[in-house]
C-alpha cells in the first residue's frame, strides 16, 4: 500500500489466468500497473496502491474522479 492523499478510491478483483478463476498476484500486479501507467498517468502522481481492505480485492487510489470510473469500467 502506498501512503498518498488521494480521495477517489477503487476495489475490483485481481485479474485472473484465463477461465480458471486463478489469481496469479505477480502478473497482475504488473499487468494493472502498466495498464494505469498507459491510461492514467504515473504512480504517486496520478494513482496510487490502496488498502483494499479485502485480499481477493485490489484498491487503487487516484487523484482524479474520472480516471477513478475508467478503472473501475475496465476492470469489473
Amino acid at each position: 500500500m502506498d501512503v498518498h492523499p488521494f480521495r477517489y478510491t477503487a476495489q475490483v478483483p485481481w485479474p485472473t489466468l484465463d477461465d480458471s478463476d486463478q489469481v496469479d498476484w505477480d502478473l497482475g500486479v504488473h499487468l494493472i500497473e502498466n495498464w494505469l501507467t498507459q491510461n492514467v498517468g504515473s504512480r504517486l502522481s496520478a494513482w496510487a496502491w490502496d488498502d483494499g481492505g479485502d485480499y481477493y480485492q485490489l484498491g487503487v487510489g487516484f487523484r482524479w474522479e474520472q480516471h477513478q470510473t475508467l478503472f473501475v469500467l475496465r476492470w469489473k
